[in-house]
């Protein structure tokens, strides 16, 4: 335990685990203040600036790696709450965008305490699926608050929408799709303002035709623009020629995350939401695949499947047909081949291809229910054995299983990007154009 003394105007970096609490004075933090007696808790790896508005004292209890430094670098702190303020008094739908480690969740929580303050009540849409903190990878989530917070994982998520993959370059169509549908329900549940906090991806063509799309999807009254050196000037001029209202901000010196530093990140987050877990076995006929449909054919018999084995050069396992396209499975193929017979494209899956990769449970309106992991599909009984948590125990909610294009290990680890699941959604749906094998 440490007793930290601060005088006017002084700033301390506090890095979690650790609990604060304001024995005497009053401080800032991320848009906020704390009187006596308040207290707070900073989560592991977190980082929180702390500024005392007079004599303050703080006790605070540091958990293993917790560290307590002075803060440097942190000239735009008033700046920011500022912008935040300005941000909070007046609209009702801001987005905030900016590369990778700029602060932007840092301001969407700002942007939040200081509406809160002003006795507003807050939606949030976390729209990074690879760093989500509101919800697990490979999902955007929302939720809402009318409390002070300092960090969006404190706060439980409303809705989700599952993505499939951690990278919007595959996804970013459906990412549009899901935030307007999480902004506008929202709204529906009476927030006077949705804060928008996206990914980091900005800089390719394709990245700017989607932050460009979801802007006029959302029709937002401001856009928060983060950056430092010029990074995200071809965004900026894309942004400003779209009329929207923009507001530039000067990044602070923060560190940067490495590729594992975030790798870790996401299968902390896979094993958090699907720990305690527990296997169930669903009807494939009742709660169907939606995305690839197995089950839902006719399935070849053995004297079909060997002439098909003839005439492709190839043991075949499982095949069914689904109008004039078939799903396969053979031992002799390592990934998705594409094939044709006559009258027929067919899609050939190596065997146990299902195994740990990831999958949403839906209801009916297509939010999520629940992340599971596939462990077997038993193709003759139409069944499907998942990993899902334990404390989903009503299956009833689930209408529909997504698949998704992320292999899980048994530990949670990322084992690979599956992305062929991307091109076999296609070719079932008649959508593929590519030439075949």
């Amino acid at each position: 335990m440490d007793a930290v003394n601060l005088g006017p105007g002084s700033t301390v970096r506090i890095e979690g685990p650790a609990s604060v609490k304001v024995l005497r004075g009053t401080v800032y933090v991320l848009g906020t203040t704390y009187g006596a007696g308040s207290k707070l808790t900073i989560l592991r790896t977190k980082k929180v600036v702390v500024k005392s508005m007079d004599e303050s004292q703080l006790e605070v209890v540091l958990g293993p790696e917790g560290r307590i430094e002075p803060a440097q670098g942190e000239e735009g702190i008033e700046a920011w709450g500022e912008a935040a303020g300005a941000v909070a008094r007046s609209n009702r739908r801001v987005v905030v965008l900016g590369m990778m480690d700029v602060g932007k969740t840092t301001f969407t929580i700002m942007v939040a305490n200081k509406a809160i303050a002003a006795g507003r009540t807050v939606g949030v849409i976390d729209a990074d699926p690879g760093q989500n903190d509101l919800g697990p990878p490979t999902t955007i989530a929302c939720t809402k608050t009318s409390e002070p917070i300092t960090h969006l994982s404190m706060l439980p998520p409303l809705k989700m929408v599952f993505l499939r993959t951690t990278s919007l370059e595959h996804t970013w169509r459906e990412a549009i799709d899901g935030v307007a549908k999480l902004a506008d329900y929202l709204e529906s549940e009476g927030t006077d303002l949705e804060v928008i906090n996206t990914d980091g991806w900005i800089t390719e063509p394709t990245a700017i035709q989607y932050k460009l799309q979801m802007l006029e999807r959302l029709g937002p009254d401001a856009v928060v623009l983060i950056q430092k050196e010029g990074e995200a000037a071809d965004l900026l001029s894309a942004v400003k020629g779209s009329g929207l209202n923009v507001i530039q901000l000067p990044a602070p010196p923060l560190s940067v995350k490495t590729r594992e530093e975030r790798r870790l990140h996401r299968e902390m987050g896979y094993g958090k939401y699907l720990m305690p877990a527990r296997t169930a076995t669903i009807n494939l006929l009742e709660k169907p695949i939606i995305n690839v449909p197995i089950g839902r054919g006719v399935p070849l018999d053995a004297g079909l499947r060997a002439l098909v084995a003839r005439y492709l050069g190839m043991p075949i396992a499982y095949g069914e047909q689904v109008g004039k396209r078939a799903i396969m499975t053979s031992p002799a193929v390592k990934e998705l081949v594409v094939k044709a017979l006559p009258g027929v494209e067919v899609a050939i899956l190596p065997m146990n291809w299902e195994e740990g990769l990831l999958a949403a449970l839906e209801d009916g309106e297509g939010y999520l229910v629940s992340l599971a992991m596939i462990k077997k599909i038993y193709y003759g009984s139409s069944r499907a054995v998942l990993v899902m948590p334990s404390r989903v125990e009503e299956l009833r909610a689930i209408d529909h299983i997504r698949l998704g294009m992320i292999r899980l290990g048994d530990n949670y680890e990322e084992k690979e990007k599956v992305h062929y699941i991307n091109k076999l959604e296609r070719i079932l749906s008649g959508s593929d154009e590519e030439k075949r094998g």
